[in-house]
């Protein structure tokens, strides 16, 4: 579980913490199949102290958790470094943010939370409007919502969202393509700016 931060206005307050974090967190532990990695984001807590609350409650959640099941080893992520997790883990639940689209890359089961606040900025045309989302209320579901992640259907649709991003893994990759529509737009700029006789600025 990756949580995000709160934001720095409502329309980027993407978090689950406060909405959803406790009731998915007891679901999560209270099921043997899963061992919980819980990874929030460096700055919870900084702007709203209901998340830095939520944050200390699932982390006592996670100690009486693994003092009643010492072989349990559900971990509280304090590492400032990030890429690790990716592989260590096997599903991913994450809210909107740059979490969710760094799973994709693994190509590995993934559910996304829905923010609770009706101010948060959910792109339609991105992984928002393509998943189908976590409503606060469905929180303590969230392991029936990571059984759906893993049917063949879901797993094929995080097939096709990550080949949307970060191309198939044949041919050309993301940053050589990326190169290659940079230059494409200079060109095209060059050109224009000859067809009205002035000179390229660089």
């Amino acid at each position: 579980y990756a949580p995000s931060w709160e934001g720095d206005r409502p329309a980027n307050n993407y978090g689950s913490l406060g909405s959803h974090g406790v009731a998915l967190v007891n679901s999560l532990l209270a099921d043997p199949r899963y061992q919980l990695l819980f990874r929030p984001h460096p700055l919870t807590g900084s702007k709203d102290p209901k998340f830095a609350a939520a944050v200390q409650t699932v982390v006592s959640m996670i100690e009486r958790a693994n003092q009643q099941d010492p072989t349990a080893g559900h971990v509280f992520d304090r590492s400032s470094d990030f890429g690790w997790q990716l592989r260590a883990a096997d599903v991913c639940v994450a809210d909107i943010s740059a979490v969710a689209y760094d799973w994709l890359a693994t190509r590995k089961p993934l559910v996304v939370t829905r923010p609770a606040g009706s101010e948060a900025n959910a792109d339609p045309r991105g992984i928002a409007g393509r998943l189908p989302l976590l409503p606060q209320a469905e929180a303590g579901r969230v392991t029936a919502a990571l059984e759906e992640a893993q049917t063949p259907e879901s797993i094929a649709l995080i097939d096709s969202l990550a080949t949307y991003y970060f191309g198939s893994g044949n041919g050309p990759g993301a940053l050589q393509r990326w190169h290659s529509a940079v230059d494409r737009v200079i060109a095209e700029r060059d050109q224009a700016i000859a067809r009205r006789g002035d000179a390229p600025s660089g």
